[in-house]
């Protein structure tokens, strides 16, 4: 007998548990999206989006939004849209119960601009990703220039550009460089541009000091930048940091300066 209503009262859970579950999907239908609440999660620090933009990039995407029934609204389809933006890294949304629809949308980080040929140049980003220039926003990061010619294409990253194999080499030292720059708070603070010669060597432009560094390639590019922070500690912060007209760390355990 007692068997006979423990396995009642399980079937009694298990029908209310479904009635309730088929009241909340009915409930569910009812429910329209009021609105669109965006949160871009690094706009203190970048600008190529505002969240006003993004919430009418959700409603001009080919599926109506605003007041409609929330289980209709293709997410994954918007979701898809907005991630093929060219400065969205990430991006994420869901519609709370009470029917508003959330987006948390992540912008791309640019670390360098590559000025790639007269009136063309794009940016790359942390993950070696290439992007377009924003017709309101210039990012302030390192200027790629000099003797390079890549062209854009977009979506595409520093691993998988179609381009001849010297430049591609060279672009992906650059991004190698430009990785390690950004993540030294010293000399991201002091170089300013980034020159590749018509040898191909590398040339940094310093923020403080007249005067060029010659890198060459990234070849022990960790022991050279080391080198070159105790050139200007214990060196350079001792004289005249307009001395010298080039600072040469192309060749192994060395420092050439040139004078003026």
């Amino acid at each position: 007998m007692r068997k006979a209503l423990n396995i009642f009262a399980v079937l009694l859970v298990i029908a209310s548990l479904a009635g309730m579950m088929g009241f909340a999907s009915r409930q569910r239908h009812q429910v329209v999206c009021k609105d669109i609440q965006v949160k871009l999660t690094n706009s203190d620090k970048w600008h190529f989006l505002e969240e006003d933009a993004i919430k009418e990039m959700l409603k001009d995407m080919g599926a109506p939004v605003l007041q409609q029934p929330v289980n209709e609204i293709p997410l994954a389809m918007l979701e898809n849209k907005l991630r093929n933006n060219p400065y969205v890294k990430r991006a994420d949304l869901y519609i709370t119960l009470d029917g508003h629809l959330e987006a948390k949308v992540t912008q791309r980080e640019p670390i360098a601009r590559i000025m790639a040929g007269p009136g063309r140049s794009y940016y790359l980003d942390r993950d070696g990703v290439f992007m377009p220039p924003s017709p309101h926003y210039a990012a302030h990061v390192p200027v790629i220039n000099g003797y390079l010619r890549i062209p854009y294409l977009a979506g595409s990253s520093v691993m998988e550009h179609a381009v001849p194999t010297s430049d591609s080499i060279v672009l992906r030292d650059l991004y190698r460089l430009v990785q390690f720059i950004h993540g030294d708070a010293f000399w991201q603070a002091q170089i300013e541009q980034i020159y590749v010669n018509e040898r191909k060597d590398i040339e940094l432009i310093p923020r403080v000091g007249d005067h060029r560094i010659i890198l060459g390639s990234v070849d022990q590019m960790e022991d050279k930048f080391s080198k070159l922070r105790i050139f200007y500690t214990e060196g350079l912060n001792h004289t005249d940091w307009n001395l010298y007209s080039t600072i040469n760390l192309k060749y192994k355990n060395q420092i050439i300066c040139t004078k003026r």
